[in-house]
């Protein structure tokens, strides 16, 4: 099982797909992402009930919090 699965630079992905392939516990999206591509992203996660982060608004997470 994947731990996380961390986006960058706005990646051209269906995350719908990773997630029903490959389940990830959580899903990360740094600030160097586009805004409508971290809204997207979010709403799907929402729809798989997964966790979802953006570094751009809640800041940096410690491997700790993971």
């Amino acid at each position: 099982n994947i731990r996380g699965l961390i986006l960058t630079q706005s990646p051209r992905i269906h995350l719908g797909r990773i997630l029903e392939q490959s389940c990830p516990d959580r899903i990360i999206a740094d600030g160097s992402n586009y805004p409508d591509d971290i809204r997207r992203w979010r709403r799907t996660c929402q729809r798989y009930r997964i966790p979802f982060y953006s570094t751009a608004e809640i800041g940096a997470l410690s491997l700790g919090q993971m």
